[in-house]
């Protein structure tokens, strides 16, 4: 029996030895250049609006000056070439992702060197959307045409937090082949930024919050599209609370809106392509709404000033006559805006 079991070790030996040969030898003959190799990618964050420039031109007089240094310092995380953190993606033909990466470069450009096998690729990179609080995430990486960024949970009834951070995105073809290789990447702002800025003329108030209305709930990162919710979504104003003067100022980051002005409501009087909800509240406790239809529209990687004035009964009205305006006094809490918040 021992001999026998002898004879079973040497030839399991002989054997293994034999397909350790073979399988050598496969690999030489074989055509290895599907096998892959690393591959060089280069990102760059890209800004279309030079903030200062903007600010400079819309906010002239000296009490508006002041008021523009505080909100830059506000938004020096939106309108920023810096990458904080980066989500990288690789589909193959069939759309599913074969390869996905996440990496903190803290920088406006970054290299990174990745492996691949030699295919035909579609790279999805999303930028900056992994800081804290800042209320969206990248979903659905599986699949290319499910990958997007969208809010992650209201903060009440269809009302999401302000952005934090500018949220940049690139979409690059990827035809990998077994020669060196190095990519470039240029990454793009998705969302966007809007102001209103208040002259009280003198009028006191004890509060004063806001909503931006009408923009997008996500944004498709392949085909660079936004999705827009059948209700009115909100994204909630943060209020500067340091003006350096007596001027007022709401501001938000969110997704863009539509490209077009309509109505959001068969009943609404004005069209508008966004929308800006004031809420102001009195000294007797009474609170005014305004609701300030913008027909431009709020692009992705811009900044939208509304500058306009506050009535003695609290109502916010516009500078620029084509924005239109309705107002309701003595407002009283629904559905659409929570001021608790």
């Amino acid at each position: 029996m021992a001999r026998i079991r002898e004879m079973w070790r040497t030839w399991s030996a002989w054997t293994g030895v034999m397909g350790l040969t073979l399988m050598a030898a496969s690999c030489i003959d074989e055509d290895l250049s599907d096998c892959g190799k690393d591959y060089q990618i280069v990102y760059s964050l890209n800004l279309h609006t030079d903030l200062q420039t903007y600010i400079d031109q819309e906010l002239t007089s000296a009490r508006e000056r002041e008021l523009g240094k505080r909100l830059k310092a506000a938004l020096s995380d939106v309108f920023v070439e810096h990458a904080h953190d980066v989500s990288l993606a690789f589909y193959t033909t069939d759309s599913v992702c074969s390869h996905y990466e996440e990496h903190a470069p803290d920088a406006a450009s970054a290299s990174f060197s990745i492996y691949l096998p030699v295919e035909e690729y579609m790279h999805l990179a999303v930028a900056n959307h992994g800081v804290a609080d800042n209320g969206v995430c990248m979903e659905r990486t599986d699949y290319a045409p499910h990958a997007c960024v969208q809010y992650t949970a209201p903060v009440s009834d269809e009302m999401y937090p302000s952005h934090r951070t500018g949220l940049f995105s690139a979409r690059l073809p990827m035809a990998v082949s077994d020669v060196n290789q190095t990519f470039y990447a240029n990454l793009y702002m998705a969302n966007s930024a809007s102001a209103l800025v208040i002259n009280p003329n003198g009028v006191q108030v004890n509060g004063l919050e806001g909503c931006v209305a009408g923009t997008a709930h996500g944004f498709s990162v392949r085909d660079s599209l936004y999705t827009f919710p059948a209700t009115n979504l909100s994204v909630c104003a943060e209020r500067l609370a340091d003006t350096g003067s007596q001027l007022l100022c709401l501001y938000a980051v969110s997704f863009p809106s539509r490209d077009v002005a309509v109505r959001s409501r068969a009943e609404d009087e004005h069209e508008a392509a966004w929308q800006y909800r004031v809420y102001v509240t009195m000294p007797d406790g009474r609170v005014t709404e305004s609701v300030l239809y913008v027909k431009d529209p709020l692009k992705a990687g811009r900044m939208h000033i509304i500058k306009a004035s506050l009535n003695d009964q609290g109502g916010v009205i516009p500078d620029d006559p084509e924005v239109g305006v309705s107002i309701e006094l003595d407002w009283k809490e629904g559905g659409i805006f929570n001021p608790e918040l």
